[in-house]
Parts: structure tokens; sequence; C-alpha cells
């Protein structure tokens, strides 16, 4: 809950936008519940799921972005979370003419984060969504990324994997360790 009061605090997520998913154990997954603002999530808002995507308790009912978060967890075993934020700067950049969401503005972002893939687009909340990103799991880390929208332009909507902001590896894994160095992790080149 903290996670998700602190997002909404610092406007990464907006609304209803954004989700959060842990894998607790290899059978149960925390995530948030859909139509509800992450800055008001309490502890009877947050709903438990299976890996086929089943609540097996919660009141509420999960996003209907799981099919995403499930697709990372069942590819890539060493992933515990995912963030999904939809923030207000982003979406401006989304709905910008040009390629800016690809432009490394901040040295920090190059480094840290590297290219940025965009993941082929498909409806919001689906299956096929969640399968696109398939190309992109086995290869290390997604800590980024958007999809593509109709005509060509970023969907701020998706952002986060392709649309996540953030996904936690175990540091044991070689995957995301904080040990290796950022270009080395990412296999990007220095400079």
């Amino acid at each position: 809950m903290k996670v998700c009061h602190q997002l909404s605090a610092k406007m990464y997520v907006t609304g209803y936008g954004g989700n959060l998913a842990w894998r607790l154990e290899d059978e149960v997954i925390l995530i948030t519940p859909t139509m509800l603002n992450k800055g008001e999530i309490q502890a009877e808002d947050l709903v438990f799921i299976n890996p086929e995507g089943e609540t097996i308790e919660g009141k509420r009912r999960p996003t209907g972005e799981k099919y995403m978060y499930l697709k990372f967890f069942s590819e890539r075993p060493d992933i515990k979370s995912v963030i999904h934020c939809h923030s207000p700067n982003v979406c401006a950049f989304a709905i910008m003419e040009g390629d800016y969401l690809m432009k490394p503005y901040f040295p920090e972002t190059t480094h840290e984060v590297g290219p940025v893939p965009v993941v082929p687009y498909a409806e919001p909340i689906s299956q096929k969504l969640a399968d696109n990103f398939s190309d992109y799991l086995p290869d290390g880390e997604l800590w980024s990324g958007f999809h593509e929208s109709p005509g060509d332009r970023m969907d701020a909507h998706e952002r986060g994997i392709a649309g996540i902001d953030g996904i936690l590896t175990d540091p044991g894994s070689g995957n995301g360790s904080k040990d290796q160095d950022p270009v080395e992790r990412r296999g990007a080149e220095p400079g």
C-alpha cells in the first residue's frame, strides 16, 4: 500500500491509472484492484491471484492489465514485481509530434536504462498485448518501454512494462544485479 500511496503522491500514477503486482510465492501474486485510485488503496482493497489470473483472495476484481504481469512472471521467473506507471509527464510526451520518448534527455537514463523498446500495438488489457511482450522478455531486463498505438504514435496509457516502469528481478539471478556495472547489465556500449 505504501508504494501505491507514494506513486500517487509523486504523480507517477493518476486517477485509476497504473498498477502494481508482486509475486509473493510461486502460486500467489499480490495485485492492485481495478477502478481504484492508487492513493486511496487500503489493505482490504488488495487482491491475491494465482498464476492463471484467478482470484484466490480479495473482495475486489484485479486490474485488467493482469495479463501483462502474468506474462512477465511466467516467462521470467526472476521477475518479482512490476510497477506500471501512467505519469502525466510521459503522457504529455506521448501525445507530442515527433520521437521525443526515444531521446536521451538525461545521461542517467541513457546509462542506467539503455534503449527503450517499442512493443507492437494491441488493444489494452488484452491477452494479445501481453503476448506482444514475449519477444522482449528473454534477453535480459525490460525496465521501461512503450507499445505502438494506431497512427505510429506512442500510447501514453501503456507506458511502463512497455509499459512497465519498473520490473524488479532477483539480484542473485544475474539479471539486474546492482553489483554489476549498469552498462554491462544492459549490454550497452559506454559513452
